[in-house]
């Protein structure tokens, strides 16, 4: 079968959003732990990765919704 964007979409978007996940739990854990910086200076002066996963969060809500709610990622023949 040729590669479709659509079936990645709707079969791997929870590997999308584990791995959005964990990257930034090792960047808290890094700082926390490793630096001993307070959680508040982690999202104050490093707002890269709060904003990382919130936006991992909104794109793994958003194909979600798209997945239970429509058609739009069903590929005929898969």
């Amino acid at each position: 079968l040729p590669f479709s964007p659509r079936t990645v979409l709707r079969r791997e978007y929870h590997g999308f959003y584990l791995i959005v996940t964990v990257l930034t739990v090792i960047e808290l854990a890094t700082d926390l732990i490793g630096e001993g910086e307070p959680i508040g200076d982690w999202i104050k002066d490093d707002l890269d990765w709060p904003l990382f996963f919130l936006a991992g969060t909104v794109i793994y809500l958003v194909i979600r919704a798209i997945r239970k709610k429509t058609t739009w990622l069903v590929v005929a023949g898969r």
